[in-house]
Order: structure tokens, then C-alpha cells, then sequence
């Protein structure tokens, strides 16, 4: 899991369904729209809280289960998804409710199929850069950290390769991202393991680990875990040890990698066995 990403989606995770909810509720009974001024105010007031419950336990239950599965797909791939899947829920819970309440005795299928579609795209409209907006305030208010992890969303990391460069200049590696696998120093040189053609392959750099961490800054996923190491998160294979102590073996090495005693912490919010 990516550096400082549980409390980001502890907070946002939460508050931008709650605000979705509290949004429709309001839209409903101030501006009444899809007929909804005909209604009695009794009736306009259930059906709008009706609404907003709905819109927050399924924005609420989309954004999970989009993190969960998707999350390694390009922004513009995971906001597309989780738009279809908030209209697939919407339209599965609804559907439910029609049909135990008895709500199809009073409209046709193809009635309400179509007047639920057009409702709930309407309010994905505004939905959509609500969340953004939602999202980017908690990037403001929550620091480089999590600026960094938006930064490295907005990255396509299938399209953008990084640079790492010896200290003469001489040596450069360019390499994707996430197929680094393990950087291991070694006084001023540096091995790099990572994924060449699904092998994995070893280059040799003149250079320090804390110039390449700071150059991979970007990249949450990349975990200085020792002073001599730094490994891809999503790499990790298997940990062994307990809080006094861990070792981490990376996918298609064999190396037991250390992990610093005051880096254990920080690695708990980095890594969780449930990925």
C-alpha cells in the first residue's frame, strides 16, 4: 500500500460520499427537480433523504471496491470504472427497492429504467468534479506526502520511464518505474534489480542511494525500508519477522531484505499483508 495512503482514504474514503449524500439531499428538496415539485412536502422530504442514503452507501461502497481492485490502473481507466460501477449499484439497489416496495405495479420497466438512468447521470455530472475537488483539497491539506501520491497517479507509469544517472553522467539506466524490484547500496556504487523483457536483470551505478530516493520521490510504491535498501512495495513476496525485526523478500530475488527498526512504522503504513 502506497506511503501515508490509510489515512488519506480513512478521511477522503468517508467524507466525499457523506458530502455526495448531503448534496442530493439538498439538490431534491431546493430545486425539486424530475417532477419532485409536484410531491407533498412529506413525501418530497422521505424521498430526498431516501436518495441521499442511497447515493452515499453506494459512492461509499464504489470508491472501496474500485481502491481494492483497480488501483493500478490509469486515473482516466479508474475514474471510468468507478462511474460504471456507481451506476451499476445504483441501478441494482433501486431496482431492489422498486421490486420489494412494489414499485413496478405503478411504472414499466423500460420506464423506470430509463428515467433512473437519466437521473443518476445527472447527478454523476456534478458528481464527478466534486470529487476531484474533494481530492484535491485533501492533497493540499495533508502534504507532500499524499501530493506525492496524486503526482504519482497523474503519471501514466506504463508511458514514463525515469532516468537514473551515475555521478559522473556517464551511466544512465532507464528503467520503468514500477519494474525496479530492489536498489542495494554498496558504498558509492549502487546494484539496481529490476524487470527487463518479464527477467530479472542487474545494473551496477556509481552513485548513493539518497540521491536515487530523492529522484524517485514520486513513486510511493519505492521504499527506502534501510539505509541500503530500497524496495517496490508491490514487489514484496513474503516478510518474515515480528515488530522488533522484519525481512522482506522481494518477487524474484532471494536476498532477505532488512527492514530498519525505526523504519518499522513506516513500513506498516507502506505494506499491509492484505494487498
Amino acid at each position: 500500500m502506497s506511503l501515508g495512503l490509510n489515512k488519506w482514504l480513512a478521511k477522503e474514503g468517508v467524507v466525499t460520499p457523506i458530502t455526495l449524500g448531503v448534496s442530493v439531499f439538498f439538490l431534491l428538496l431546493l430545486f425539486q427537480p424530475f417532477g419532485y415539485n409536484d410531491y407533498e412536502y412529506g413525501k418530497l422530504l422521505s424521498d430526498s433523504f431516501l436518495s441521499s442514503i442511497i447515493v452515499l452507501l453506494i459512492t461509499f461502497t464504489s470508491r472501496k471496491v474500485t481502491y481494492s481492485i483497480f488501483r493500478k490502473r490509469s486515473v482516466n481507466e479508474y475514474l471510468c470504472i468507478q462511474v460504471l460501477l456507481d451506476i451499476t449499484l445504483f441501478l441494482g439497489v433501486t431496482f431492489l427497492i422498486n421490486l420489494i416496495s412494489g414499485g413496478f405495479r405503478n411504472i414499466r420497466f423500460v420506464d423506470w429504467l430509463g428515467l433512473s438512468l437519466q437521473y443518476f447521470l445527472i447527478f454523476e455530472l456534478f458528481f464527478i468534479p466534486l470529487s476531484l475537488f474533494i481530492k484535491h483539497y485533501f492533497k493540499l491539506v495533508t502534504g507532500d506526502v499524499n501530493s506525492n501520491l496524486d503526482r504519482s497517479e497523474d503519471f501514466n507509469l506504463s508511458l514514463h520511464k525515469v532516468c537514473l544517472l551515475s555521478d559522473t553522467g556517464n551511466d544512465i539506466l532507464e528503467v520503468f518505474p514500477q519494474e525496479i524490484l530492489l536498489i542495494k547500496s554498496s558504498g558509492n556504487y549502487m546494484e539496481v534489480f529490476y524487470l527487463k523483457e518479464g527477467k530479472v536483470s542487474r545494473y551496477i551505478l556509481r552513485s548513493t542511494l539518497e540521491k536515487v530516493t530523492k529522484q524517485l520521490d514520486l513513486y510511493p510504491f519505492l521504499f527506502k525500508c534501510h539505509r541500503s535498501y530500497l524496495i517496490n512495495t508491490d514487489r514484496i513476496e513474503k516478510v518474515r519477522g515480528n515488530k522488533r525485526g522484519y525481512t522482506i523478500t522481494v518477487s524474484g530475488l532471494q536476498e532477505a531484505i532488512p527492514v530498519s527498526r525505526s523504519k518499522i512504522d513506516l513500513f506498516h503504513s507502506v505494506y499491509s499483508d492484505e494487498d
